[in-house]
């Protein structure tokens, strides 16, 4: 466990404050070093790095360096709870009474597909993206008579192939996408509006190699000609920082 002394956690489960910051300055090292490599090899490839900790045995804590791709954030803020995902993209100016097709890239476990689907009319249908096939089968084929069709997929290649739909939900994941408004312009293709939730944050760090701040979104969508960027909401993350989403939305000539 990279020469850290496993200590007997307290009644609450958790490790000495002083293993704790032993454990964080290793990871920090080992992440520093490989994002280092990662640069100077030109990796095409994102590989992203998470501490986790045992949900269901309570007294053990493990801590892993795991190749996660573009389901990462999803995976290490999966204690966010349906209904703070749901709060978080609940917005006015989307017309959730009838019926609609959605994406969902770069799904993960499905956290914000679930909130989705909790405020999408019954009969509608989500396209639920990710590389990562073992986090897909976490999520179930129909919730609250939204069908979720699951698909295996990198979304920075282009050989991947989405239907047209009414909106695209990108949770958490827009970060791992180095060309960022290239992905956008491809995208576009398929609908005109749009639901990203992210990190408040402008420098790099090993869970958001690509950070899209509010005003570097905006920036963003400006580019390819999505005129409408409305900031929705905003929550505080667990992990740190400050999560943020937004509404976008290219005008129809």
């Amino acid at each position: 466990m990279c020469g850290i002394e496993r200590r007997r956690p307290n009644m609450d489960g958790i490790l000495t404050t002083r293993a704790t910051h032993q454990l964080k300055r290793s990871a920090r090292h080992s992440l520093t070093s490989f994002l280092e490599y990662n640069r100077q090899t030109d990796s095409r490839q994102t590989v992203s790095y998470y501490l986790c900790t045992t949900r269901h045995v309570r007294h053990s804590f493990s801590f892993g360096l795991l190749p996660v791709g573009l389901s990462s954030v999803k995976k290490y803020s999966g204690e966010m709870k349906i209904s703070q995902a749901t709060a978080l993209v609940r917005t006015p100016l989307i017309e959730w009474v009838r019926p609609q097709d959605w994406c969902d890239l770069g799904c993960g476990t499905g956290t914000f597909t679930t909130a989705l689907a909790e405020l999408l009319a019954p009969g509608s249908t989500i396209h639920a993206v990710d590389l990562d096939q073992k986090a897909l089968e976490e999520i179930p084929d129909r919730y609250d008579g939204v069908q979720i069709r699951r698909i295996l997929g990198d979304l920075r290649s282009p050989s991947l192939r989405l239907p047209s739909v009414d909106g695209i939900l990108m949770a958490n994941s827009l970060h791992f996408i180095r060309e960022q408004h290239l992905f956008l312009r491809r995208i576009l293709s398929l609908t005109d509006r749009f639901l990203i939730v992210e990190y408040e944050q402008s420098r790099p760090n090993p869970w958001g190699p690509y950070p899209v701040g509010f005003a570097k979104l905006c920036e963003l969508f400006g580019e390819v000609g999505v005129e409408r960027v409305e900031k929705l909401a905003t929550s505080r993350s667990r992990f740190g920082g400050t999560m943020y989403s937004a509404a976008a939305e290219r005008s129809r000539a």
